[in-house]
């Protein structure tokens, strides 16, 4: 487990952002919806399985007349960020979890499944290389928000901030994989012992 917290940024945005975290994606050290709230000035996290509950927060959150609420997930219905992104400032509404969560509790939550989408298609494949992603086009939770609020905000440079305790958390994990992977004899010894016989 590698720690990012010297890395995290502070951004600020005219578009609240919740972030609707399946309870198995709390605690995860490699998590990016953790990451996300944390550097999203008033960000909101609410952990729910969403199976057909109503909770009331979520109410609340999703309820701002004067910042309507958008889900941020693909479907054929949904509106393409880059091309018609919503007027004024909204609720995005990110949903924390794997895939095969991910799914079922936008589906069966009707609060969730009611809002109006909003998605985009990734120029590149995620950069998150410590995670298997079901799909080629799929995205970390902190990468989508990162691409769909330098849209919203119309500042993608300055969205792109996000993405820096993202990098750190790969590079580290990664270095701390290879060092546990290294040979345990230096490579001349082992050269060495094989010549001696």
């Amino acid at each position: 487990m590698v720690c990012w917290c010297d890395r995290l940024v502070r951004v600020e945005t005219r578009t609240r952002v919740v972030i609707v975290q399946h309870p198995s994606e709390r605690r995860k050290a490699i998590g990016t919806g953790r990451m996300a709230a944390a550097c999203l000035v008033g960000a909101e996290t609410v952990v729910t399985k969403g199976f057909g509950e109503r909770d009331p927060r979520l109410v609340r959150l999703l309820s701002d007349p004067d910042r309507p609420a958008w889900l941020l997930f693909p479907g054929t219905a949904a509106a393409d960020a880059d091309q018609a992104p919503p007027a004024g400032p909204i609720t995005l509404v990110a949903v924390d979890a794997t895939w095969s969560h991910a799914v079922p509790m936008v589906h069966r939550n009707p609060l969730l499944a009611a809002l109006p989408r909003i998605a985009f298609r990734p120029d590149a494949p995620s950069g998150y290389r410590i995670r298997r992603q079901p799909r080629g086009e799929c995205m970390s939770t902190i990468e989508a928000l990162a691409h769909v609020l330098g849209v919203l905000e119309g500042d993608p440079a300055g969205m792109a901030r996000l993405l820096e305790p993202f990098r750190a958390l790969i590079d580290r994990q990664i270095a701390l994989r290879d060092r546990r992977y290294e040979p345990r004899y230096p490579v001349r010894k082992l050269a060495r012992r094989a010549a001696r016989g």
